[in-house]
């Protein structure tokens, strides 16, 4: 049999010895890569015009949600986290790198004898492998959890500002009424004052209530612009970028279900808590690859030495063991594993208590402002409709003063916003139950 012949064969019985993760995991590993494609670089310019919303249609909420889903830069970093924290897997579960030899004796060169080259091949456990893979790939399934979550607080984000610039509508809307009643009503005076009757103070007070009127509509158009930068910041465009008119959804949320129901959707459904749960298998893996650590590792190779005349001599199989000796690292490795695991499981139950008392306190919200704009609509504002007729009627006859005027069409105004108030709440109050209970705002029902 020739040198070169059983060098050959020494060789390729190395390196397929060497273990070799499971088929499982690189399947898994496939799949996941199948899931996570990298996002283009660079990121979209914020400033380039392009046609994402039309100015002149009403904003549909709904295409809204799917242009931060698309486009917001949170969520493409995220997702290229996610695929980074896939590509540790093939690295975490690569056999050892062989190693080769050369040597040369200090006379060798001359006698064409005394030269030495030798490969060596570590081999890893099949268990440790596969036990740092699945760490690798819990974790990973985590942050895809992790940006779940996060997808569905821009979402939520994005529908507080909709409602924000709807509510400021509406009370552009009753400020603007306001204003013309109030200048209504001062014509009113400077005509009774043409005909000697009213009081010049009256249309003072009058004046006043049209400058804050005004003022007010200041306040609305400072909000306004506020929520249309934090908007646009979430659709990845220029913070002065135009939007259509934004109106509220047709009717109100319902009355939320019973808590028990809640909170059982919210341990399902919550993403933080499934990636909680997920960390927590991650943990347990890293503890299976300590334990592994434990063992002792081997090394198989094959050596070709011309020292020897004999040259059947030359070629020779080697085995090597590792001594695990150094049992204060390893213990200290599994230590701090069981730690971790131990931890996180505490963070799961931390998060299991803080998620309850967050739906059972947006629940609460939602009905209280349900009960008050209900109570608000019904009957506060009728009765001081009323109230006002009565007065500027007194008022006509003489038998009240401007003043108590005023006073009545305050009270009204007053109860106007708060009914836009409470609609405001209501909906900010769905949206954050929805939140806490894990759902993508504005588009799973209810």
């Amino acid at each position: 049999m020739s040198r070169s012949l059983i060098r050959s064969i020494a060789i390729t019985a190395v390196l397929q010895s060497s273990a070799c993760v499971s088929g499982a995991l690189e399947q898994r590993l496939d799949d996941a890569r199948d899931e996570v494609a990298l996002p283009p670089a660079p990121p979209p310019d914020p400033l380039a015009d392009e046609p994402l919303v039309d100015p002149a249609a009403p904003v549909d909420w709904s295409a809204i949600t799917a242009l931060v889903l698309a486009r917001n830069p949170r969520l493409e970093s995220m997702r290229a986290a996610w695929r980074a924290a896939l590509e540790r897997m093939p690295q975490v579960v690569a056999s050892p790198d062989p190693m080769l030899e050369l040597g040369i004796a200090p006379l060798s060169l001359p006698s064409g004898r005394g030269q030495r080259i030798a490969f060596r091949q570590p081999l890893a456990w099949a268990a440790a492998l596969d036990a740092r893979g699945e760490a690798v790939l819990a974790e990973a399934e985590a942050l895809g959890h992790d940006r779940e979550a996060l997808a569905r607080v821009l979402v939520a984000a994005a529908h507080e500002a909709l409602t924000e610039l709807a509510t400021t509508s509406s009370l552009r809307a009753l400020y603007h009424a306001h204003h013309e009643l109030m200048h209504t009503l001062r014509r009113g005076v400077m005509a009774m004052l043409s005909a000697g009757r009213g009081l010049p103070e009256d249309a003072v007070m009058a004046e006043a209530e049209i400058v804050m009127a005004e003022r007010e509509l200041l306040a609305v158009t400072r909000v306004e612009l506020a929520a249309r930068a934090r908007l646009n910041a979430l659709l990845h465009r220029a913070a002065d970028a135009p939007l259509g008119p934004v109106t509220l959804p047709a009717s109100l949320p319902p009355e939320p279900p019973p808590l028990p129901e809640l909170l059982a959707e919210a341990r399902s459904h919550r993403p933080e808590l499934v990636a909680a749960r997920t960390r927590v298998r991650a943990r347990d893996a890293s503890i299976d690859a300590a334990d592994a650590a434990t063992r002792p590792t081997f090394a198989i190779g094959f050596e070709l030495s011309t020292m020897s005349d004999d040259w059947m001599m030359w070629p020779m199989l080697m085995a090597s063991v590792e001594l695990p000796l150094a049992r204060a690292s390893r213990d200290a490795m599994r230590d701090e594993a069981r730690a971790l695991a131990v931890m996180q499981r505490y963070e799961v139950a931390a998060l299991d208590r803080e998620i309850e008392a967050e739906v059972a306190t947006r629940r609460a919200a939602l009905s209280a402002a349900l009960a008050q704009l209900a109570q608000t609509r019904d009957a506060l504002i009728p009765a001081l409709e009323r109230r006002a007729e009565l007065v500027q009627a007194s008022y006509a006859a003489a038998r009240q003063g401007f003043d108590q005027v005023l006073v009545a069409h305050d009270a009204l105004l007053d109860a106007r916003l708060e009914a836009v108030t409470l609609t405001r709440e209501v909906h900010l109050a769905a949206i954050a139950l929805e939140l806490a209970l894990g759902r993508l705002v504005g588009t799973e029902a209810p």
